[in-house]
């Protein structure tokens, strides 16, 4: 089926609550919720609207950010895109599966969730942006991948992480408050 946009402003619309805006094409970002998730989300790799699918590549700025329900996300392997301060603040957020097509975190995408305490970060993200894990006080282990070059300041501040931490030989610059007051 061929699907036409007509119309100078961008095409948005809300599927099973959660809220899409199309970037380009059939590409689309999650902009924010309208109802309140499950603790275990699961979002999908493609949508479908008004008869057209949808392929879900962004999570956009502030898109989950506080939500007081959310515990666990799984996120979709289109995803290459994790806005600023999309998980900003969730205060349930324990565990978050990112897949290896993300590219890019953005700045304080997951700061301030004090009950995070596993993350995944996928093989192709080159930088840990500001405050990105700032003040995850319950993340006690992380994994950064073999390809990332920066950290950023406080990227990892107030994270118990930042002892045992392993930097990998491909780090070519590290912020001096990188690791702020990290325990």
């Amino acid at each position: 089926m061929c699907c036409i946009s007509i119309g100078v402003q961008a095409q948005s619309f809300v599927v099973d609550g959660i809220a899409y805006q199309v970037l380009r094409g059939r590409q689309v970002e999650i902009t924010h919720l309208t109802t309140p998730p499950t603790a275990d989300l699961h979002l999908p790799s493609t949508i479908q609207y008004q008869g057209c699918e949808y392929r879900v590549t962004a999570i956009g700025t502030n898109a989950f950010m506080g939500c007081p329900t959310l515990c666990i996300i799984h996120l979709p392997n289109s995803l290459r895109i994790i806005g600023s301060e999309a998980f900003m603040g969730c205060p349930e957020l324990q565990e978050v599966y990112i897949p290896n097509s993300v590219k890019t975190i953005e700045v304080e995408a997951f700061s301030c969730c004090e009950k995070l305490h596993t993350i995944t970060l996928p093989r192709a993200l080159k930088c840990l942006e500001y405050k990105v894990l700032f003040g995850c006080s319950s993340l006690s282990e992380i994994h950064l991948p073999q390809g990332i070059r920066r950290i950023e300041d406080g990227a990892l501040a107030g994270c118990p992480v930042a002892q045992g931490l392993v930097i990998p030989k491909s780090v070519k610059h590290i912020a001096p408050e990188a690791l702020g007051y990290a325990e």
